[in-house]
């Protein structure tokens, strides 16, 4: 729970959340749930992406999961992260220095950034299809991690070689279809 050192009184916690209960984190995911339904008027489905610094199973994602949003990365067949040797993972590399963008391991262990899809409304032409397979014909982003490994300039390391990763995270990518919906 965050609470500003006297003489500063920290603000009341917001009706969306529980004073007492709910840490920052807990209450912003409230909100951002709260902004979504307030917000999300039209029929076509949404998209929640993001650093959120929650681990799958916290309070934050199962809020998310709650109000019927897809975790892309699940649901277009990825695994969950795998701590023991990255895969999958997004965050855990060091940040206060270069030594793990300097480094060919991929020095992630944990899953907190994600994209959300909040699903097509009723009256939407789009379902919202997150896409997992490569099409036959044409080359397609995949659902998943996207820079999951090193860069491809080899060698690299310290300068004057280029960099091995460009962040402390490894991204999500979303192939997300419109696909017609069905009528009834």
């Amino acid at each position: 729970m965050n609470v500003l050192p006297p003489p500063f009184v920290s603000p009341a916690c917001p009706a969306d959340c529980e004073a007492f209960v709910d840490t920052v984190r807990e209450c912003q995911a409230k909100q951002v749930a709260l902004f979504f339904e307030e917000r999300h008027d039209v029929p076509e489905p949404a998209i929640l992406s993001g650093d959120l610094n929650a681990e799958p199973g916290s309070p934050e994602y199962l809020d998310f999961v709650g109000h019927g949003w897809t975790d892309s990365h699940l649901v277009a067949g990825n695994r969950e992260c795998d701590p023991a040797t990255g895969r999958n993972c997004t965050s855990g590399r060091k940040d206060n220095n270069l030594s793990d963008l300097q480094s060919t391991a991929l020095g992630v262990n944990e899953r907190i950034d994600f994209i959300f899809v909040v699903p097509a409304g009723e009256g939407s032409r789009c379902a919202g299809r997150i896409r997992v397979a490569e099409h036959p014909r044409r080359p397609v982003t995949t659902t998943g991690i996207f820079a999951g490994k090193h860069n491809p300039f080899e060698p690299c390391g310290a300068a004057p070689l280029p960099i091995c990763f460009v962040s402390d995270h490894s991204g999500n990518q979303l192939n997300l279809g419109c696909g017609r919906r069905r009528a009834k």
